[in-house]
């Protein structure tokens, strides 16, 4: 979207949360508890502690690729209506937000969001994935 569109699409009145980790820290933890007595049997919520909103997102998202695209406001009824597909959830009912502390055993250092959204944009742009 950003790419075809130039634009980002900002949800103003959304009030959903969500958390998310970088691609490369979880390969990481995945590679931490192969063998791992500290892992073995247990369940891991991998989270780091950061929960975000669209808001924030579209701050870090700024951050870590610059101002290459104009910022978009709609509703959560213009997402709707217009059946405008959206990567989190618009509404704080949808939202779960976990407690990733027994992961901490393993992995902590967890990528910032802005530094893991430019690492993922260099790549797509690097490799000319579409």
């Amino acid at each position: 979207w950003i790419q075809e569109m130039g634009e980002v699409l900002y949800p103003v009145d959304a009030d959903g949360r969500f958390q998310m980790v970088y691609t490369d820290d979880l390969s990481e933890i995945i590679y931490r508890c192969i063998g791992n007595p500290v892992a073995e049997n247990k369940v891991f919520n991998v989270c780091g502690n950061e929960v975000y909103d669209y808001r924030s997102f579209t701050d870090a998202l700024v951050n870590g690729v610059g101002s290459i695209f104009d910022i978009a406001d709609i509703t959560v009824d213009d997402c709707i209506s217009g059946e405008v597909p959206m990567p989190f959830p618009l509404y704080m009912n949808e939202s779960n937000i976990y407690k990733g502390d027994r992961i901490k055993d393993i992995f902590s250092d967890f990528t910032p969001l802005d530094k893991g959204l430019k690492a993922c944009y260099d790549f797509y742009v690097n490799h000319n994935v579409q």
